[in-house]
């Protein structure tokens, strides 16, 4: 469901969630308001109590809401931030092949090159369906098969292959997170207990004992946020795929800089 839910634009898909949401309370209304004004409120109106009720579940809801919102927004951010660090590894690392002779440099750009192009072209439409990729795998092998293969003469090229092999190190930790964080998501115990706030929460608006147009107005309006927001947050719960996901642009703006272009 989740899945579908993620394919959605936020914008749209936000507003249609509400819509939604406001439909269900508007006939849950027409439903229950028999019901209510007989069994519930009869001769004498139980609002008070119902609406109190409705406070202090809305409030606890609502914190439950909040910290799945930042949850989800923070795990966004942080693979972005995963991201930006991999493409910096990346333009890093090609800068400092200069300094190795023809001979090694060449196999090292192109390797590097084919790398950050499979990760934009490959891996990231494979990211977006949860899968995990595997064709970098063999371009970090030749890189690091090419490295472990240089002697340094001098200082100052031993110096240089340390910096060169901390870099390294640095992308394979970064590409190893943005693997291992594929699946990152909200535990789906969470969503049961969002998905039971949402029925209790409609259902309580119901029992509330309105004129009619109010009654829709108040119902409508309230449940069409907690379904805007609902879908929001789950729109950001896979930071790799759907609508929401994290973009390449990182690395895509690295492969088109002019250091990679000549």
């Amino acid at each position: 469901m989740l899945d579908i839910i993620q394919n959605y634009s936020p914008i749209y898909g936000g507003i249609l969630a509400g819509i939604l949401f406001s439909i269900f309370t508007i006939v849950g209304i027409v439903i229950f308001d028999p019901l209510t004004k007989t069994w519930i409120h009869g001769n004498i109106s139980s609002n008070e109590i119902i609406g109190i009720t409705l406070d202090g579940f809305t409030a606890i809801y609502g914190i439950l809401l909040g910290l799945l919102a930042v949850g989800a927004y923070e795990n966004v951010n942080a693979m972005e931030d995963i991201v930006s660090k991999e493409a910096t590894n990346i333009s890093v690392l090609y800068r400092d092949f200069r300094g190795y002779p023809e001979s090694v440099r060449r196999p090292l750009e192109n390797e590097l090159k084919s790398y950050a192009k499979e990760v934009v072209e490959v891996s990231w439409p494979q990211q977006a369906l949860k899968i995990s990729p595997s064709g970098e795998s063999k371009h970090i092998d030749r890189i690091f098969d090419i490295l472990v293969s240089v002697e340094p003469k001098t200082k100052g090229q031993e110096i240089l292959h340390a910096e060169i092999l901390s870099q390294f190190n640095s992308l394979m930790e970064s590409r190893r997170s943005r693997i291992a964080n594929l699946d990152s998501k909200i535990p789906e115990i969470l969503w049961w207990l969002v998905g039971l706030g949402a029925i209790i929460n409609i259902l309580l608006i119901c029992l509330l004992d309105f004129e009619r147009r109010v009654h829709f107005i108040f119902g409508g309006t309230l449940s069409f946020y907690i379904g805007v927001m609902i879908f929001i947050i789950a729109s950001m719960d896979s930071p790799f795929a759907g609508s929401s996901r994290v973009s390449p642009d990182a690395i895509k703006k690295v492969l088109e800089s002019p250091t990679f272009l000549n």
